[in-house]
């Protein structure tokens, strides 16, 4: 029971906070929630975390980016395609941000299936980056909080893509502080 006499709900950790909405419900140190008035729902926020990647991304070099304040590892409502000719390039802007409250850098690393009908490249500007967002090794500077940085995946469909064949690429974005959390965000440039 309660101190304000309501049942609590079972499968409660009563150890922690309760949260609704942004906003949390304190808990006394036999886990109980706090009574009516000063604690009640709404009365104090919760703590933002001081580590957390945002990864987003937007077909082309400019654009509305897709997947704002969505984090999850399986890139879904975080995803942009694209297609073209063949001999053509699918250009696709990732934008790494930092929602933590404190600087942080973060490690990108790509992943996908092979193959010999695409080739996938990355850059920061015109410095090609590739081998590092492959590896898993290509690290931002640190990053206030608040601010992105921006990366380009150009997707070139060779002579010999099939029509309707693509290629997908997932990037995982890492916080270098707190590796546990992480973003990602996929792309796919298919042939037209």
């Amino acid at each position: 029971m309660s101190r304000a006499g309501r049942p609590l709900r079972a499968g409660i950790n009563r150890a922690e906070p309760r949260v609704r909405n942004g906003w949390t419900r304190p808990v006394n140190a036999r886990g109980v929630a706090e009574a009516d008035g000063i604690a009640a729902w709404g009365m104090v926020p919760a703590i933002p975390p001081a580590h957390k990647p945002n990864g987003r991304i937007r077909l082309g070099a400019s654009g509305a980016l897709t997947g704002n304040d969505v984090y999850n590892t399986t890139a879904a409502g975080q995803a942009a395609a694209g297609s073209a000719l063949r001999g053509r390039v699918i250009s696709f802007g990732i934008s790494i941000q930092n929602d933590g409250t404190a600087s942080d850098s973060f490690k990108v690393k790509a992943t996908g299936t092979a193959t010999t009908k695409y080739t996938v490249k990355y850059y920061r500007g015109t410095t090609d980056i590739t081998s590092r967002v492959v590896a898993g090794t290509f690290r931002t500077p640190s990053l206030a909080a608040g601010a992105a940085y921006l990366i380009t995946a150009k997707v070139t469909v060779k002579s010999n893509a099939t029509v309707g064949s693509s290629a997908t690429r997932k990037l995982t974005i890492t916080s270098v502080a707190s590796a546990a959390l992480k973003d990602t965000v996929k792309l796919t440039g298919k042939r037209k």
